[in-house]
């Protein structure tokens, strides 16, 4: 199996950003009186947008809970304590090749590569691969005759079908022999591409304490972080990338899905701890 791999050059880069400590108090919501909902207190350390934005989802998180947020962390029934993060660093990411010589009847080659998914992980190569999509061959008009050249080929048998059945998908007639086509697909081989992007990690951890400081809530290990691919590194040429349109459309999960979850997470822990220590006074 041929292996195509392309490396970026750089340093994972701090990403300069005004940091904060903010009590976020949740506008115009007020502490609860005793014997109503309980009250949680939200301190957020970190680049000051992430702080707010993760508060914002923590207040419609808290209120799906029947928690109601404070202004203060005195006499608060629960406290928040969390921690953000934002960091720019070069990380890949991952596309399977189908790789082939496209040679036209008066013996002129080009390398073509198809490609269809794209991963943040190594893993995809270990995949079948069960789609691939429209097709698309260099400099050709649809209605060409193709051929295959299976004798030459080193993919599985099955992908053999299934790329002949894209061809023909795809508005190309796919014949039997070489002498009826106007091109010929030859040394057909499995490839594997890494291309290096620009990638902004934010990261969050947090700890939640009751009344009593005792901590019932926590990340473990290095906490959540999220991942988004902003563009290729520096000094790749993208005319000559292998399915760069592909690459080109991938969006890792937004760091707003990232926030929700774990307000929501964290509203619903809250919740269940409370219940338990209602619950434990009543007996």
């Amino acid at each position: 199996m041929r292996t195509l791999l392309l490396r970026g050059i750089g340093l994972p880069l701090l990403l300069a950003l005004a940091w904060a400590t903010v009590a976020y108090g949740g506008g115009e919501r007020k502490d609860a009186a005793p014997g109503q909902m309980p009250t949680v207190y939200f301190e957020g350390k970190g680049p000051d947008p992430l702080v707010r934005r993760f508060g914002r989802f923590l207040d419609i998180a808290l209120d799906d809970y029947n928690l109601q947020k404070a202004n203060s962390a005195k006499g608060a029934d629960i406290t928040i304590k969390a921690r953000f993060k934002e960091d720019q660093e070069s990380r890949d990411l991952y596309a399977p090749l189908i790789h082939f010589v496209l040679r036209s009847r008066d013996n002129k080659d080009q390398m073509v590569n198809l490609c269809n998914s794209v991963s943040t992980s190594e893993s995809v190569f270990k995949e079948k691969i069960n789609y691939l999509g429209n097709i698309t061959l260099p400099d050709s008009k649809r209605h060409l005759s193709v051929y295959v050249d299976e004798a030459s080929a080193k993919i599985p048998a099955d992908l053999i079908v299934m790329l002949k059945k894209g061809l023909a998908d795809s508005g190309y007639k796919v014949t039997g022999s070489p002498a009826d086509a106007d091109a010929q697909l030859k040394n057909l081989q499995l490839g594997r591409l890494a291309v290096p992007m620009r990638a902004e990690t934010r990261s969050l951890e947090f700890e939640v304490f009751d009344r009593n400081a005792t901590k019932f809530f926590y990340t473990s290990g290095s906490g959540t972080s999220d991942v988004r691919y902003l563009s290729p590194q520096p000094g790749l040429n993208l005319d000559k990338l292998p399915c760069w349109s592909t690459f080109e459309n991938f969006q890792g999960e937004t760091v707003e899905t990232a926030f929700w979850s774990e307000a929501s997470r964290i509203a619903k822990t809250i919740r269940k701890h409370v219940n338990e220590e209602e619950k434990k006074q009543k007996n």
